[in-house]
This record gives structure tokens, C-alpha cells and sequence, in this order.
């Protein structure tokens, strides 16, 4: 899902997939469509993750997946789940990607945005609804600096300011002022000035150059932080903060970290992943307990997660896939530190599993593994503290700080 870094331009974290393209799919990302290769994974600059994959930009400007291949959304061609990581076919020069609930996107230097995966509802932005298992072109879009995948819809912000939407759209979550689906991109309504974006499942949010969060879409837990539980299908401005500088979207359940390192929830929260010690849903923004000088923030299903300038990691909400990494599976309603991490310089939160990047580029990750979302070789049906994701062809390392 979408999420935010301080440092790490705000706008909406990453994702990816791969392998060769078919001939019926006439755009591809390059001419060079390489298979995925073995070799190092290299350092890490940004990672994201869907329910059951996960995705990682290198500083090469590669991206790197893994995890479960349903739908194609490793963008590799068909294929078996992956517990390992391997090489998204034919991308290059990625500044940015982000994982959906089975699609992905991603934006190359060039401001072009390419996606795969499921396209049940358009989300690939390609004026289809056609699956695609290796990266398409979205449809008219240029100059992008930012993408974000929500459940089955898709955000891109370009460099003057303004949002596009596509996809599914039942619950105003393009914010277009309707409730039709979009196979191609069009534009958010009355929002300009546009300087990060977040998705959750089904709603949307936004922060502007003057430190405001707007939202869309689905309200029924109040994600959209308007004081109402009524759905919207245009944006709405989210009350009482400012200075936001960074959002994130859950399930059903927002961030936003503010320029003074608080970080603040609103939304569902039956676990406690908003945070504030408490089960109570909330309609308007409450502060996280306990936390301040936060650098990073993103939101799984059911829980989430921070990064903090010490270079530590932090977690609350839903426990029961050891998704909080402390080595429990006891759900927190305030924030609890993730076991062994140092340095910590990128996060992601899954549907029910959390990733992190040290500064020296290693990966990490924990929480439920199934399909191989971990990435640390294994399908080990969870794991309650951050394990080593595995180099490509190579066995998971046992668990070193940094």
C-alpha cells in the first residue's frame, strides 16, 4: 500500500515484478527484456509489498520481487511463487514503485509509469482489463514523479502538481466525482499543488505543498479523517493537521507523520493499529503514543509501522502473523520496538508482513510468509522477528543487526 518516508520524498513507496513480455502486449518498459538473473540483490533503496508479495528498488534502479506470482504480479511472466528474489523483466531507471493488493506500478526517471498484475478493474491504467504478468505503459501519463497502489486502483502525481487516478472505483476512490471504474487515467478533482500520495484498500490521501492531508473513497471506519463516516468521491480535507509532510494508507486506517516527527492515525482500529492505546475507531486524526522524530511510516491490512531517526523500527497494531516483528504475537495498541534492527533506512508494511532496509542496503523482513513474501527462501509459515532476505540462487542469512 502507499506510504511515507520523511526524507525519502514522501510520495508513495515502491514495488515491483518481472520476465519476458508475450507479443500481445505491444509497450514494453525496453527493448531489452532481460530474464531474471542471478547475482547479487544489491543495496536496497525502497521497498514495498502486497499481502502476499513483496518489491524492492535497488539503487541501480532495478526492481526486485517476491513472494506470490497470482495474477502475474511479480511481473515476470507466468509462473511459480517465488521465495527469493528476482529481477522485474525489463525495467530500468525506476525512481519509484509501490505494491498493491495484486498489481504493482512503478515510475521510471523518464516520468513514464508502467504496471502489471491483476487488471480486474483497469488498475494497470493500460484501457484494458486484461491480467498482465510483465510491465505495461499506463495510457497518457508523463512527467510522474510518484505513484501509489491501493487495493484495486492506482494513483500517479505529476511534477505539476496534480493527481491522476484508474481503476476500481465503487466507493469515489479516483476521486473524480463518480463511482465508475477507469481503464485509463484521469484526474483527481480540484487538487492541486500535490506533494505526496497514500492508498489504503479502498481510499486515497494526499498531502499539499502547504502541509494539508485531503482523502477519498471508502469511509465506513472514518479513513478519511473528515469527522463522518460518509463515502466521498471528491477529495475532502482531512481535519486538524497540518504541517503534514507524509501519509499512509492502510486496510482501513491512515497516517501521516508531521515536519515536527509525530506521527498521527485515524480510521479502524480493532488492533490498535492506530496506535493511541486504545480500540477505538477514530473519525478525526489522534496522536501514536510515545513516538517522536519519525523519519518513515506505511500501514499493512490490520497494522503498522515506523522508522525513526536513531535508526530503529516500530510497530503496533495486529500480531497474530508476528507482523510487530518483536517476537510475539500478541497485538500492541501502542508502538513496540522491532526485535534487532540498526540503521534502519526503508520500511513496508504488507497485508500481514513488514519489510525494512539498514543503511548498508540489506533487506529484512518478518511476519507471515505463505507464499514466500519473506523472501528469505523459505515458505516458514511466519516469522515473529526480521530475518535476512535471501540473496538470489543463494540460502537466507541467519539474523545480524544493521
Amino acid at each position: 500500500m502507499g506510504r511515507a518516508r520523511g526524507a525519502m520524498t514522501v510520495v508513495v513507496l515502491l514495488t515491483t515484478t518481472w520476465l519476458a513480455v508475450p507479443p500481445a502486449v505491444a509497450s514494453t518498459p525496453s527493448a531489452r527484456i532481460v530474464a531474471s538473473q542471478p547475482g547479487g540483490f544489491g543495496r536496497v533503496a525502497a521497498l514495498s509489498a502486497g499481502p502476499s508479495h513483496s518489491m524492492a528498488l535497488r539503487t541501480s534502479g532495478t526492481v526486485w520481487a517476491w513472494g506470490s506470482n497470482d495474477d502475474g504480479k511479480l511481473g515476470v511472466g507466468d509462473g511459480p511463487s517465488r521465495r527469493r528474489p528476482v529481477r522485474v523483466s525489463g525495467l530500468t531507471d525506476v525512481s519509484a514503485v509501490s505494491a498493491g493488493y495484486s498489481h504493482t506500478v512503478a515510475v521510471r526517471a523518464d516520468g513514464t509509469v508502467w504496471a502489471w498484475g491483476r487488471n480486474d478493474d483497469g488498475e494497470l491504467g493500460d484501457g484494458t482489463t486484461t491480467d498482465r504478468s510483465v510491465p505495461v505503459l499506463v495510457s497518457g501519463l508523463d512527467d510522474v514523479v510518484a505513484v501509489s497502489a491501493g487495493g484495486e486502483h492506482s494513483l500517479a502525481l505529476r511534477t505539476d502538481g496534480s493527481v491522476w487516478a484508474w481503476g476500481h472505483n465503487d466507493d469515489g476512490q479516483l476521486g473524480d466525482g463518480t463511482t465508475i471504474d477507469r481503464l485509463t487515467p484521469v484526474p483527481v478533482t480540484g487538487l492541486t499543488g500535490v506533494a505526496s500520495l497514500g492508498t489504503g484498500l479502498d481510499h486515497s490521501l494526499a498531502t499539499r505543498t502547504d502541509g494539508t492531508v485531503w482523502a477519498w473513497g471508502l469511509n465506513v471506519f472514518g479513513q478519511l479523517g473528515d469527522g463522518t463516516t460518509t463515502d466521498q468521491s471528491i477529495p475532502v480535507h482531512v481535519e486538524g493537521l497540518s504541517g503534514v509532510r507524509g501519509v499512509a494508507g492502510g486496510g482501513y486506517h491512515s497516517l501521516a507523520i508531521r515536519t515536527d516527527g509525530t506521527v498521527w492515525a485515524w480510521g479502524r482500529n480493532d488492533f490498535g493499529q492506530l496506535g493511541d492505546g486504545t480500540r477505538t475507531h477514530r473519525h478525526l486524526p489522534v496522536q501514536v503514543s510515545g513516538l517522536t522524530a519519525v523519519t518513515a511510516v506505511d500501514a499493512g491490512h490490520f497494522h503498522s509501522l515506523a522508522s525513526r531517526a536513531d535508526g530503529s523500527a516500530w510497530a503496533w497494531g495486529y500480531n497474530r502473523k508476528g507482523q510487530l516483528g518483536d517476537g510475539t504475537q500478541v497485538d500492541h495498541r501502542a508502538p513496540v520496538i522491532v526485535s534487532g534492527l540498526t540503521s534502519v533506512a526503508a520500511i513496508g508494511a504488507g497485508g500481514y508482513h513488514s519489510l525494512a532496509a539498514s543503511a548498508n542496503g540489506r533487506a529484512w523482513a518478518w511476519g507471515f510468509n505463505r507464499s514466500g513474501q519473506l523472501g528469505d527462501g523459505t515458505r516458514e509459515r511466519k516469522r515473529l522477528e526480521p530475518v535476512r532476505v535471501a540473496r538470489p540462487q543463494q540460502a537466507a542469512r541467519p539474523m545480524q543487526s544493521g
